[in-house]
């Protein structure tokens, strides 16, 4: 936590990867809970989400397909209830998966 918190601080930029298995999450919830702990670190709702998206996409060299919302992009997005921006927490409230501009999963 504090490494994440002085490369923060340094101006890093910061990418989130994805597990299937944490010791220290719930089962199927351990990118959300690195999205918290990274919150308790010092960056901001917003910046998690930013590392998430633009910045996972970004490091991988496929900003160009993925990583924001704009016109000729993939419409793979994930629809939350909630202002996760403000509360990181929210993100475990999905409501609609849509993948290639298909709708994958809805919440009742």
């Amino acid at each position: 936590m504090e490494f994440i918190t002085h490369c923060h601080e340094a101006g890093a930029k910061i990418v989130i990867g994805s597990h299937t298995r944490s010791p220290f999450a719930d089962s199927g919830y351990a990118y959300l809970r690195k999205m918290e702990l990274l919150v308790d670190a010092g960056m901001t709702p917003l910046e998690v989400i930013t590392a998430a998206t633009k910045n996972g996409a970004e490091f991988f060299g496929i900003e160009d397909r993925l990583g924001t919302i704009e016109v000729g992009k993939k419409a793979d997005l994930v629809l939350i209830e909630g202002e996760p921006d403000e509360d990181i927490g929210n993100m475990r409230n999905v409501r609609s998966v849509i993948l290639n501009g298909r709708l994958v999963y809805e919440k009742n």
